[in-house]
């Protein structure tokens, strides 16, 4: 008798206990909303700047695009475009616009530029990729210092080799007054505004009309975009220039024939002592940027062709970084968390994270052997291989298998989502979107908080599994998508659990 009323006793105060661990368990619950956004099939993608290798012969190379899923690729990408012969994927011998010039040195300089060699890049390299991915190409021309004839060619070109001729952007941040030889403080215009290119605002909205109307008589279906700043009030490259002052409204008032424009931005978080204010400090400057894009931008529809966490050293101090928790997997949440709230600004129709393949923070995909640094909040540093995924790279992954095939999205809300308090603001545990490729529902959650968290799947009840990469802190350096803790796990009862630090797709 006595052990059977200890077994009632126990199965008591076990109900007791369960009961009251209930009812403290925070329930999340994803709040309904019917509006959603139309993507494009291309609209995210990727820079694809390659200067420094991997070589695009490399099979492995060509596999990790592939598990990216891209849809599209910015060929050849950034500043280096400005001074790429697509015939050779080397650099121009020669600037064909100045007559002064001999050989380009550009951001790349050197005593013999006929020595400096980049990794080749022509249209039959970018091929390669598309054949395995199926991305499609967003051509970045060389307006600087190449011509429009020569560009009709290469599209030509890329159009007989089995290329698309869809999406064209006019040059690489042609704004920028004192880029590649020039001095901000003695007013020494760079390459960009030299005479033979661009001195006003005027002569690049001059040019865009010509090789526009060029275009688009051979090309009638290719959408054209020209290049618009968002500058802030502190950069001095921006409030030293007139010509990058009165930049935008310049365009807006002279350009023709396309609706279509370019922009780029690249969050500063060097500022910031631990990593969830540097998470806070750059959702914050992107707000800043989309801001601009819903008001300045917005009849507009937007490309975001290049854009990350601020890369590089302070005034050349390796202890300095602009970027300190780059290749750790707090960047990796923050530029997937960014990516996904930019698709879903209705302007925005085609966005390229900067960049498949370079330095740590800037890259998806390591070009060679790389040193993680510590960090502050982490003195222990890492080393991560070539061609592995970075801690971008690994999140880009998951994005990219959760908007495959997607042809529309929404920004999720959540009620009883636990508020994070930062120092300078407020950030939530758990972020969303959600996806749907031909009614098929898919959801992309993050759990940027130190506790797992539960979520009540709500209208998206009919999903089944969830799939959850996570680490033991948002510091943890990521040396490749095996060092990232990998869980599988079921939807009950409508219901999930969040691990934390986590990244999940729910399907």
């Amino acid at each position: 008798m006595r052990k059977r009323r200890n077994i009632f006793l126990l199965a008591g105060l076990l109900f007791c206990f369960t009961n009251v661990f209930c009812q403290k368990k925070k329930i999340i619950s994803i709040i309904p909303d019917t509006t959603w956004k139309t993507l494009v099939p291309a609209a995210y993608g990727v820079n694809t700047q390659t200067a420094a290798g991997p070589s695009w012969n490399d099979k492995t190379f060509l596999e990790m695009i592939n598990q990216l899923k891209p849809g599209n690729m910015r060929y050849p990408g950034g500043t280096i475009g400005n001074y790429t012969d697509w015939r050779t994927g080397q650099f121009m011998y020669s600037d064909v616009r100045d007559p002064n010039k001999g050989p380009v040195y550009g951001t790349y300089k050197g005593k013999d530029h006929r020595k400096i060699k980049i990794n080749t890049y022509r249209p039959e390299e970018l091929k390669r990729a598309i054949d395995v991915n199926g991305a499609t190409p967003i051509y970045m021309v060389n307006m600087l210092t190449d011509t429009l004839g020569s560009t009709l060619e290469m599209l030509a070109h890329c159009e007989k080799i089995g290329l698309p001729v869809k999406y064209i952007e006019l040059g690489n941040e042609l704004y920028l007054t004192y880029f590649a030889g020039g001095s901000i403080e003695n007013n020494i215009p760079g390459d960009y505004a030299s005479p033979y290119h661009f001195p006003t605002a005027k002569s690049y909205a001059d040019e865009c009309n010509k090789w526009i109307k060029a275009i688009k008589k051979r090309y009638p279906q290719a959408e054209i975009a020209y290049q618009v700043v968002f500058g802030r009030d502190w950069e001095k490259w921006h409030i030293n220039s007139p010509r990058s002052v009165e930049w935008n409204q310049t365009m807006f008032d002279n350009i023709r024939g396309t609706d279509r424009v370019s922009i780029h931005h690249y969050a500063k978080i060097f500022k910031q002592t631990n990593a969830l204010d540097g998470l806070w400090y750059s959702m914050y400057e992107f707000l800043s940027c989309f801001e601009f894009i819903q008001t300045t931008l917005k009849d507009k529809k937007v490309w975001f062709t290049e854009y990350n966490n601020k890369d590089g050293n302070i005034n050349g101090d390796p202890n300095k970084s602009e970027n300190p928790w780059g290749g750790r997997w707090i960047h990796g949440i923050n530029t997937a968390m960014i990516t996904c709230m930019m698709l879903d600004l209705p302007q925005v129709e085609l966005t390229c994270i900067h960049n498949l393949a370079a330095n740590l923070a800037a890259a998806l995909i390591t070009y060679n052997n790389l040193t993680i640094p510590p960090c502050p909040e982490d003195e222990m540093g890492a080393s991560i291989k070539k061609l592995e995924f970075t801690a971008a790279g690994v999140t880009h992954v998951i994005l990219g298998n959760a908007l495959n095939r997607a042809s529309k999205m929404q920004m999720l809300s959540f009620s009883n989502n636990p508020e994070i308090k930062v120092t300078n603001g407020v950030l939530m545990s758990v972020y969303g979107t959600a996806f749907d490729d031909n009614g098929a529902k898919r959801l992309l959650l993050f759990n940027i908080s130190d506790r797992s968290q539960h979520i009540d799947l709500n209208n998206y009840y009919q999903l089944s599994s969830v799939e959850s990469y996570y680490m033991d802190s948002l510091t943890e350096p990521v040396t490749g998508i095996n060092s990232v803790s990998h869980k599988k796990s079921t939807v009950n009862k409508g219901s999930i659990t969040l691990l934390p630090f986590s990244v999940s797709i729910v399907m």
